[in-house]
């Protein structure tokens, strides 16, 4: 669908503006990224929350909104969190949102990826992607994407993340991101 719009330098530009498609050409014969995914988002700021959201849900996704590190650590590994890495249950009380179809509570690897800011607080992403990795949750078992506005380069794999999406976030960048790194997840029960 092609719409016109007035241009915002003057009223006699006119743009074109074209709706984005949901699936290109190339990904419409892949069935693996076809499937709606569970991704958990870590992030600490709000605008960017939804952001987010909205970009995973328009792509079919199932999206669960934690606030910071802490939080994600405790989603995806469940009880087996090191009691020295634990925080009041206040904070885990609030800072948890959940957007999309599924309701149920997290379970060990219910994630097919996790999107990680870097910088939060209480725990950053760094830390969070190492602790994580420290519990034996591998980059085959749960997926991790960095999210940074820094222009530094800082080795992501060395830290233990899958790769690195380059914040303000794309949709196309997102769905190529999640196409390349979301992890099927196996139909029989246990890892």
């Amino acid at each position: 669908m092609v719409r016109r719009m007035r241009h915002p330098r003057g009223p006699r530009r006119w743009t074109k503006t074209c709706k984005l498609s949901s699936s290109s050409s190339s990904s419409s014969n892949n069935n693996e990224t076809a499937r709606s995914l569970r991704v958990l988002v870590a992030e600490d700021n709000k605008v960017n929350q939804k952001v987010i959201a909205n970009m995973l849900k328009r792509l079919g996704h199932v999206t669960t909104i934690v606030e910071h590190g802490g939080l994600a650590v405790e989603k995806v590994c469940g009880n087996e969190r090191r009691p020295s890495m634990m925080h009041d249950e206040a904070s885990s009380a609030i800072g948890s949102q959940q957007f999309g179809s599924s309701a149920s509570a997290a379970q060990p690897t219910e994630y097919d990826i996790v999107l990680m800011d870097w910088q939060m607080p209480v725990m950053d992403g760094i830390d969070a992607t190492k602790e994580i990795r420290s519990l034996g949750f591998d980059e085959r078992a749960i997926p991790i994407v960095g999210l940074t506005a820094s222009i530094q380069n800082i080795d992501w794999r060395n830290i233990g993340m899958n790769d690195c999406l380059k914040k303000p976030i794309r949709i196309v960048d997102l769905r190529e991101c999640l196409e390349k790194n979301a992890a099927p997840k196996k139909k029989s029960g246990g890892e």
